[in-house]
């Protein structure tokens, strides 16, 4: 296959629709064998920064199944997190009652699905997940499958920069939700520090891992569009990784001072937003 003809200009921004675009720079992709030259494009409007040409979802939905080295590096089997109290799962419990309706966008290896299916052995608990990385009766391979528009909670983290259009998944998530359900989400932040010293050496930046990296109003109009309120947004590292949890990492890491500056002090470089169906 000649992948080449899988792709569309984007001419537009996918979040505001604004023709005022720059080419921030040009680069390869993440595949180490690929030719393939790609642009990381900032809106002048709403800040959000994508790449293009943008892969069409079809490719990117090949590209995930099979687990090529265009989206994730050789060997991944998935999210390896094993810890019991999972990054966001406080977050969750602290939100979601025994009971409820809830899905989540992108399970993964299911670590995060699992535990919520556990506290919510009352409810229904329903995944979407392409990727052969775990297997559940509740678990759809595409959002298009589940027809309950009634969930009290849908979540989805690190995936919408992994979309072509993460403005049609969150509305379509937003569909899938009740009026007042809630909705969280987690991408990566370009308005950090980081991002904009770092750019492409910036370890989020991974074309065709990695599609799209949000500002703050980049969120607030994606939000909108798909019939949201923004309830909170905050900054945050990685997996949510507190402040001594990326200290105790450092610590262990063989260059500590590099790992406590990237992640310790500068590391909050990805948002986590709440928002609620209007």
């Amino acid at each position: 296959m000649n992948i080449k003809n899988e792709f569309d200009i984007l001419n537009n921004c996918p979040i505001c629709n604004s023709n005022k675009l720059q080419i921030l720079l040009k680069t390869n992709t993440m595949h180490p064998s690929s030719d393939i030259l790609i642009d990381l494009i900032e809106c002048n409007n709403c800040q959000h920064w994508f790449i293009n040409p943008m892969p069409q979802q079809t490719i990117l939905n090949e590209f995930y199944s099979t687990q090529s080295e265009y989206v994730v590096p050789r060997g991944y089997v998935g999210t390896q997190d094993t810890n019991e109290e999972h990054s966001y799962l406080k977050i969750i419990f602290d939100k979601i009652s025994n009971g409820n309706k809830y899905i989540e966008l992108g399970v993964g290896s299911g670590h995060l699905f699992n535990q919520v299916k556990l506290r919510n052995s009352q409810g229904i608990t329903v995944g979407i997940e392409p990727a052969p990385w775990h297997e559940d009766s509740n678990i759809f391979k595409s959002i298009d499958e589940v027809t309950s528009n009634d969930f009290d909670f849908a979540t989805s983290f690190d995936v919408l920069e992994h979309l072509k259009s993460p403005l049609l998944m969150t509305s379509k998530l937003s569909s899938l939700l009740k009026s007042g359900g809630t909705l969280m989400l987690s991408f990566p932040n370009k308005d950090s520090l980081i991002a904009k010293a770092q750019q492409k050496k910036w370890s989020m930046f991974s074309p065709f891992g990695h599609l799209h990296y949000f500002s703050y109003k980049s969120v607030q109009i994606m939000l909108n569009k798909s019939g949201l309120d923004l309830i909170a947004i905050r900054r945050m590292r990685p997996g949510n990784m507190t402040t001594m949890q990326s200290i105790k990492i450092a610590l262990k890491s063989k260059n500590f001072i590099k790992f406590f500056i990237r992640i310790t002090l500068l590391g909050k470089d990805q948002w986590f937003v709440e928002a609620r169906k209007k």
